[in-house]
């Protein structure tokens, strides 16, 4: 069996938008679906093992990833202030109740969330970018220039 064809994966042709997003959600290479792309819980390899795919191909790359994991807070801090919105209008505002604790959990959940999910954004972006780009010039850990 030859190999793919450089630019496609695995299945032939290049993933679907879902497909790399649904590997990216589970840090796997939304390209060709291998896993083992992170080194440690926050350092991502330069090259997908699987597929030679270069992540970081010019300064300012995961500029995206910081925007998609900066709106994925803010929505998490969003979703708790209209549930606070929520409870204050169904109690008419009888409940007793610390506003304290609610400006603490949106504090901790604006320090949590971006961190846990950190990897995920790196993925999320790496897939969204393929699907923008598509197959485009590339260089592969051997140094050798490659379409995908």
């Amino acid at each position: 069996m030859t190999a793919p064809e450089a630019g496609t994966s695995h299945y032939g042709n290049r993933p679907s938008l879902g497909r790399m997003l649904a590997r990216a959600s589970v840090r796997h290479c939304p390209r060709c679906g291998s896993g083992r792309l992170f080194e440690s819980y926050f350092r991502l390899r330069d090259h997908c093992p699987g597929c030679d795919y270069l992540f970081a191909r010019e300064e300012g790359f995961w500029l995206g990833a910081f925007v998609v994991n900066f709106v994925v807070a803010e929505g998490a801090v969003f979703l708790l202030m209209f549930a606070f919105i929520f409870r204050l209008a169904a109690t008419e505002g009888t409940q007793q109740g610390s506003m304290l604790s609610w400006l603490v959990m949106g504090v901790v959940l604006a320090v949590v969330t971006p961190i846990v999910f950190y990897p995920f954004s790196k993925t999320i972006w790496a897939a969204v970018d393929i699907f923008m780009q598509g197959a485009r010039p590339d260089v592969d850990r051997h140094g050798r220039t490659r379409r995908g």
